[in-house]
């Protein structure tokens, strides 16, 4: 009878390299070698708390463990940790085994982002010149993402109020941008 660490060495050795080799286009190779060390552990944990039916239970255990390794890693890195995203999608200031480069981001534009920026001021400027003060909040409100609910009890208005309004608000600044 062999122990559940010894049970566990075995199963995991026997189907490392098929797993990370069916799940290779899910996370770059050192991440996966990372999940599925992770998934080794917690189901040896599990191995040492109860029995498992057998080594074929055992196997389904450790691929069930390494996909949601899997699925943790691609939270992490869309956007749950910004730390991740950001490692992910950064460059390397000089390329391994290469002469140095000069460093320019593909991703940067420079004159839409100046662009975006004008029209954002001048929509600010339009609003305070062309707007009242409730069409203003209800606009910043809603643009923000804010829900009318929130709104509303926060300032005691109907949700007719809220949403007539924002309506005459969004016609009005329509217009004076168009202007």
């Amino acid at each position: 009878m062999s122990t559940p660490d010894a049970l566990v060495a075995r199963v995991a050795d026997r189907q490392r390299d098929a797993l990370l080799h069916s799940y290779r286009r899910a996370l770059p190779r050192e991440d996966l070698e990372d999940a599925f060390g992770q998934a080794v552990l917690e189901v040896l944990l599990a191995a040492r708390q109860r029995a498992f039916a057998s080594e074929r239970h055992l196997a389904n255990a450790l691929e069930q463990k390494l996909r949601c390794r899997i699925i943790d890693r691609r939270r992490a890195v869309t956007g749950r940790s910004p730390i991740e995203h950001a490692l992910l999608t950064s460059m390397r200031v000089q390329p391994v085994g290469e002469l140095p480069v000069e460093l320019t981001d593909p991703r940067a534009d420079v004159e839409a982002t100046v662009v975006a920026l004008d029209e954002l001021r001048r929509i600010a400027r339009v609003a305070a010149e062309q707007l009242s003060a409730d069409q203003r909040a209800v606009i910043a409100h809603a643009a923000g993402g804010g829900r009318a609910a929130e709104f509303t009890t926060r300032h005691g208005w109907s949700s007719e109020k809220y949403r007539k309004i924002g309506q005459r608000g969004r016609a009005r600044l329509r217009r004076a941008l168009a202007a």
